[in-house]
């Protein structure tokens, strides 16, 4: 059983459940802020995906990995 200290403790657990199972990736692939400042519709766009995630230190193959596989350093 999980208990929560608060109402936020939940909402951070239950974000944790659900994106357990994405790559860093498609997490900000699908993120409505990325997309709208990125224009990730677009080839252009999603290379700027990729170059951002590059400057933030992470490799393309470490950014194809889904989250629980990923270096703990890397998290």
């Amino acid at each position: 059983a999980i208990t929560a200290m608060s109402p936020d403790d939940l909402s951070v657990w239950a974000a944790e459940e659900l994106f357990q199972h994405w790559t860093l990736y498609n997490a900000m692939y699908h993120s409505s802020y990325v997309a709208g400042k990125l224009g990730i519709w677009k080839e252009h766009g999603r290379k700027h995906l990729t170059g951002l995630l590059a400057k933030m230190g992470f490799s393309i193959p470490q950014t194809q990995q889904p989250y629980m596989n990923m270096d703990l350093d890397l998290k």
